[in-house]
C-alpha cells in the first residue's frame, strides 16, 4: 500500500481552522483458494485499488474542553481485479476473468 497525504489549514484563528486536504493511495491484495483435501485446487484472484480523495476539514474551539468539528470530501478512484479459477475448464488461464470499476465517493 501506497498513501500520499497533505493538508493545508487555510484560515485560523484561536477559535476556528478551516483546512483542505488532497490525499493519492494504492492499494493491492492478493487472494488464493486452496485446498489440503482438492490438490488441483489453486485460484488466485489480484485486486488493485488507486484514487485520490479532495476534503475540507472545520473546527471550532467551544471551550478549553471541547471541540467540534466537521469533515467533507469526495473520493474519485479506479479498481482493478484479475482472477484464475482453475477449476473451470470453461474459463481461460492464467486470465479467466478481468473486473474494473469507477468509484466517486461523496463523504462527510
Amino acid at each position: 500500500m501506497f498513501q500520499l497525504l497533505g493538508q493545508y489549514a487555510f484560515r485560523k484563528t484561536s477559535k476556528i481552522q478551516l483546512a483542505g486536504g488532497l490525499h493519492y493511495h494504492c492499494r493491492s491484495s492478493r487472494y488464493y483458494l486452496l485446498s489440503d483435501r482438492l490438490i488441483i485446487l489453486a485460484s488466485t484472484y489480484a485486486a488493485k485499488f488507486k484514487g485520490g480523495v479532495i476534503s475540507l476539514a472545520a473546527d471550532h474551539q467551544a471551550s478549553t474542553a471541547l471541540s467540534i468539528g466537521a469533515l467533507a470530501g469526495y473520493s474519485l478512484g479506479d479498481y482493478k481485479g484479475v482472477a484464475d479459477w482453475n477449476l473451470i475448464d470453461l474459463f481461460e488461464h492464467p486470465v479467466s476473468f478481468v473486473q474494473t470499476g469507477n468509484i466517486h465517493i461523496f463523504g462527510y
